[in-house]
């Protein structure tokens, strides 16, 4: 009993380390996965406000946006 103790301490430290690295994993992937969004939102939001095509993204007329276009602003850090 006492062998299996100590295997299980040594597992839970495994997977404390495992966790933590996950986490992080979680993390970056989260990031990306935001950035990626971010970018797609930005296209499609430009791309449904764009009713006559124009030479510079910036000059464009600008509409109200979509709602998926909030997203963008609430998913960016104040």
């Amino acid at each position: 009993l006492m062998e299996k103790n100590s295997k299980y301490a040594r597992k839970k430290d495994e997977d404390k380390e495992d966790e933590e690295e996950k986490e992080e994993e979680e993390q970056k992937y989260i990031a990306t996965q935001q950035l990626r969004l971010v970018a797609v939102t930005f296209r499609s939001c430009t791309m449904m406000r764009r009713p006559t095509p124009s030479p510079s993204p910036f000059h464009r007329p600008f509409l109200p946006l979509p709602s998926i276009c909030q997203l963008r602003d609430k998913s960016s850090p104040q």
